[in-house]
């Protein structure tokens, strides 16, 4: 089941069972990546201001952008289990109107997922792509 509310029990539950191998579960903040794990305050505050989550119980998934006000909505997914993010992508695709962006790298399993979802190339840097979803 995916769960979209602000619980910040069950969601620190699901994240700390989770490893992020590929460093890509972070946020930027005034220029500054902060890995959402050691920064979970941050998020929780922008969650409650308008940036949503989805989770499973072994997948999370955040869409940010929202309480910044940001032209680009942001998808970051932690998971250990590439068969979960289908769910979790159905229900932000479900739940936002706009664009959305990831930054994966190169080698991240999960870029082969959110290829299969209609995420296509839109820029890159060293070893990070940026890919987006249009609307």
């Amino acid at each position: 089941m995916t769960h979209t509310e602000v619980n910040r029990e069950a969601i620190e539950k699901v994240l700390f069972k989770l490893i992020d191998f590929n460093r890509d579960f972070y946020i930027t903040k005034n220029n500054l990546r902060l890995f959402i794990k050691e920064n979970l305050d941050i998020v929780i505050d922008d969650l409650n201001k308008g940036d949503k989550i989805f989770y499973t119980d072994n997948s999370v998934a955040l869409v940010i952008g929202y309480a910044d006000k940001a032209n680009r909505k942001y998808v970051k997914i932690l998971s250990d289990s590439n068969t979960e993010v289908p769910k979790l992508l159905f229900e932000i695709f479900d739940q936002t109107d706009c664009d959305l962006y990831i930054k994966i790298k190169k080698d991240n399993p999960l870029l082969f997922v959110v290829k299969e979802f209609n995420f296509e190339f839109f820029g890159g840097r060293g070893n990070e792509l940026l890919l987006k979803y249009t609307k």
